[in-house]
């Protein structure tokens, strides 16, 4: 039995359904036995633990859950396609240039060199206090992912996106998009994805199912993958209405807004996450708190493609909604800001969205919608925490917890990391990792897939 002792800490953390029902206690300690949070009290005797960590002085929150991250695209693609002109395709840069990169990394770069590029974004989230990854990749990238999560002992849900086609769908200069479908088989798809959630149910980093948008996957594909997740017990994720072109196709080919066309596969449910949803209207989210099925948003993407997502329309229309990377950073800091920017913004006011919901998103939303005891720093809770060093100049005076999380805290500031009760970052440093040696080994496997990129007119 392993039993690690928080003392003397600064606790923010959320302790019911309320958006701001903030629970903050200062100079309390935290028992930690085994994978769960077992006692929160004042004086705990040290003895009573195997390790201690001294965090007088520092500030302790739940572990942050990255709802939809994409790792894979958000290294290749790194700073490449923002501040471009994109009008001609969409005003989104990932038909013209994420998903083409996505394509020739994995048609041109073996395991070991995907690996290490992967690996960047699973560093990134380690060390910034991102305790929970929810993967949306290819199945190709599945083992290799799950490889990765265990060595950094970072919890992980990977969600394969089964399509009905071998590549991402992209455009070509004159706007002209590949969309065509029926080049795999999709049979064959399901079992293997079926394998994988048997084989990994239960662990730390587990495989649920998953589809492409319904620009790039077929209704039938769509149905037999959401009965598979049914008949699995596990979880669906599906991406939708995350760009104007996905959903005007949608339309065209289905005669049915993608939550229509999800609701006539019978792809709609409680275990239902669907992410993306910058252009999901009202009538569709009526239609998702019907199926009780979740939201996932990804804010900082969608504002840098100059458009706002609706979050607070989801909070209104009474549909669990939190909070994913997509594309970009892999550091929850960031995002939980761009959502608060991004639902002021949305509702034209500086009190309609606050930090409070901004940190829900990122940690007790995720819980709830997975119904696991995630997000909050609680007796009965998994042990998933992050301590931060709030004694610097820029944090002086800290009078505001939740607001100098969302708003202010970043990745240096974070001492220290535990995931299912297990130390994974101490004293500022990732443990058993050596940075300056993957930034070499990644920037040689990405100059490789630059080149062959300029040679093929990609950049």
């Amino acid at each position: 039995m392993h039993r690690l002792l928080i003392k003397n800490c600064t606790k923010a953390t959320f302790f019911n359904d309320g958006y701001n029902a903030v629970n903050l206690l200062q100079g309390v300690d935290i028992l930690i036995e085994d994978h769960q949070i077992v006692r929160i009290d004042r004086g705990l005797d040290e003895k009573e633990a195997k390790e201690v960590i001294d965090a007088t002085g520092k500030l302790v929150f739940p572990g942050l859950n990255n709802g939809y991250s994409r790792c894979l695209g958000s290294r290749i693609s790194r700073m490449m396609a923002e501040d471009w002109n994109y009008e001609r395709f969409d005003h989104t840069p990932l038909y013209a240039k994420i998903y083409p990169l996505l394509n020739l990394a994995l048609e041109q770069l073996n395991d070991i060199q995907l690996e290490t590029i992967l690996e960047l974004a699973v560093y990134e989230a380690a060390n910034s206090g991102t305790t929970m990854l929810m993967e949306y990749c290819s199945p190709r990238e599945v083992p290799i992912f799950l490889k990765l999560c265990k060595k950094y002992g970072i919890r992980a849900i990977v969600f394969p996106a089964l399509m009905s086609r071998k590549k991402w769908p992209v455009v070509d200069g004159w706007g002209d998009y590949d969309l065509e479908l029926g080049d795999t088989d999709e049979d064959q798809l399901l079992s293997w994805n079926e394998r994988m959630v048997k084989e990994t149910k239960g662990s730390l980093q587990s495989v649920a199912v998953g589809t492409g948008t319904l620009e790039s996957t077929s209704l039938g594909l769509l149905s037999k993958a959401a009965k598979l997740a049914r008949d699995q017990n596990t979880f669906l994720m599906t991406g939708i209405n995350e760009t104007r072109h996905e959903r005007d196709t949608c339309q065209k080919r289905y005669k049915k807004t993608p939550v229509q066309a999800m609701e006539e596969a019978g792809a709609l449910g409680k275990n239902t996450l669907l992410a993306g949803n910058v252009f999901t209207d009202h009538e569709e989210r009526l239609l998702m708190r019907k199926y009780e099925a979740k939201a996932v948003v990804s804010p900082l993407e969608s504002m840098l493609d100059a458009r706002i997502t609706p979050f607070i329309g989801f909070l209104i229309d009474d549909v669990p909604t939190f909070c994913g990377s997509g594309r970009c950073t892999q550091d929850m800091f960031r995002q939980m800001h761009a959502l608060a920017l991004n639902g002021k913004i949305e509702s034209k006011s500086r009190s309609q969205m606050c930090a409070h919901d901004a940190f829900y998103a990122a940690t007790v939303g995720v819980g709830k919608a997975l119904e696991l005891p995630l997000g909050q720093i609680e007796e009965g809770f998994l042990a998933d925490i992050v301590i931060a060093d709030i004694q610097k100049p820029e944090h002086i005076p800290f009078t505001m917890p939740v607001n100098e999380i969302v708003y202010s805290l970043q990745a240096s500031d974070i001492s220290d990391v535990i995931v299912d009760g297990q130390i994974i970052k101490r004293d500022g440093k990732l443990l058993h990792h050596e940075p300056n040696k993957l930034i070499e080994h990644a920037g040689k496997v990405l100059e490789i897939l630059w080149q062959h990129a300029r040679d093929q007119g990609e950049i």
